[in-house]
């Protein structure tokens, strides 16, 4: 799997015969949480926990 924003230069024609796909990595995170919102949200949250001065969007909604 390959993340980017820039799908246009990844066509699936050229990846699906090497077993890959491109995704945008809203796509991605949106895959990874309903998967296992979980882990997911741990994950966020033990992301945001090492940061030193947070975004104030990363704290909304995780508290």
């Amino acid at each position: 799997m390959i993340v980017t924003q820039n799908l246009r230069d990844f066509p699936a024609r050229v990846l699906e015969p090497l077993g890959l796909q491109a995704v945008a990595p809203e796509a991605f995170l949106l895959e990874l949480l309903g998967a296992s919102p979980q882990q997911f949200t741990g994950a966020v949250r033990a992301g945001r926990l090492r940061l030193r001065a947070p975004p104030q969007h990363l704290t909304l909604g995780l508290e």
